[in-house]
């Protein structure tokens, strides 16, 4: 079976003590009874300043996929 799914990721920044523009990193945990995960495309809607370096899908210590974006 195929699904096709969009992850969209807001950054909140309304105040300083959230410094996620200097080195944003972000980790999507999905749920166990995901057992494969293929990325299509990773895109910035309004850059402002980021980029996306790297992704990669990780297994965590439970066995869940883990989406991390750096």
């Amino acid at each position: 079976m195929d699904n096709e799914v969009s992850f969209t990721i807001d950054i909140d920044n309304s105040s300083e003590e959230y410094e996620l523009f200097s080195n944003p990193s972000f980790d999507i945990l999905l749920p166990s009874m995901i057992s494969d995960v293929e990325i299509e495309s990773v895109s910035l809607l309004n850059k402002n300043g980021l980029s996306l370096d790297t992704w990669k899908i990780e297994d965590n210590q439970n066995g869940n996929k883990v989406i991390k974006i750096n």
